[in-house]
């Protein structure tokens, strides 16, 4: 029986996201990006709400639409905009990657992209570690451990963790006999974010410790930013980075920014006062034994 029409509006299609966003954000930044300052609102319902009301500037509905028209509107990823009381709101929050129907929903998107940045943030440790049980039993409960807060404030669907996620690393599971002997180690997870048990997979690939294999030389770039000259320095896993400068080459002490950060695979902004004249910059990195 088809549905009491709504009334509606139609509202231009959300874009899923944008293009190259920089792996580690601050909440400001991610308040810029994603229209909230935390990683994800669940149920989603709440999440399309907040970025409605942030992004959106509706005051009345125009149309009046019915279940098959909203059908026609969602299947070229239109979501239109919907009066619920006294509240106007969208109606879904699909992006325009529609080809799976199961990760059609910005708020799915956006939790596996947040995901995928704190899982590979836990799996940057394999960088000075041997490729062995221990560092697999690690990667394990570590990424458990963050799903499982996840689960707890709302992100998967199910009543319990079985049915709202699970994770495995291991030798016959995730990893052949060659995979440890390349030094590579392999992580797999899944999480239910649209129904019980039913999980989206996603798999991670990290290089373990490899005495043979130099580690990666840090970068540096200097942009203009809004409030003058921004430094950023690039943190690869498997040692630690002291960021220091000096007024001259030849001078005979650099002085350090901050304290030494352990490379985690993102890149990190410096904080400094504005500089004058010249000023030489350079990143310290020190092997973790």
């Amino acid at each position: 029986m088809e549905q009491e029409p709504v009334q509606a509006a139609i509202i231009g299609r959300f874009a899923k996201g944008p293009v190259g966003a920089p792996v580690r954000v601050n909440a400001v930044q991610f308040e810029n990006l994603y229209g909230s300052s935390t990683p994800a609102a669940w149920p989603a319902e709440l999440q399309a709400r907040r970025f409605f009301a942030q992004q959106g500037g509706a005051l009345h509905v125009i149309l009046t639409l019915n279940s098959s028209q909203q059908d026609a509107l969602a299947a070229v990823y239109i979501c239109p905009i919907i009066k619920s009381g006294s509240s106007i709101i969208p109606w879904g929050i699909r992006h325009l990657d529609g080809g799976n129907p199961e990760n059609r929903y910005i708020p799915v998107q956006r939790t596996l992209d947040w995901i995928g940045t704190n899982v590979t943030r836990i799996g940057s440790i394999s960088a000075s570690r041997s490729n062995n049980s221990a560092l697999w039993a690690e990667l394990r409960t570590n990424t458990q451990s963050y799903l499982q807060e996840l689960f707890v404030r709302g992100a998967f669907q199910g009543t319990t963790a079985t049915q709202a996620y699970f994770v495995q690393c291991g030798l016959g599971q995730t990893m052949t006999q060659a995979d440890v002997d390349a030094h590579v180690v392999k992580l797999m997870l899944g999480v239910a974010l649209v129904r019980p048990s039913e999980f989206t997979i996603v798999q991670f690939t990290w290089d373990a410790r490899n005495p043979s294999r130099p580690l990666e030389a840090p970068r540096l770039i200097m942009r203009d930013g809004y409030a003058g000259k921004q430094l950023f320095y690039s943190t690869p896993p498997g040692a630690t980075y002291a960021l220091k400068s000096s007024a001259s080459l030849a001078a005979g002490s650099w002085l350090e920014h901050a304290a030494p950060v352990t490379g985690d695979g993102t890149w990190r902004q410096a904080q400094f006062e504005p500089i004058f004249g010249k000023r030489f910059f350079r990143s310290e990195q020190t092997e973790i034994p």
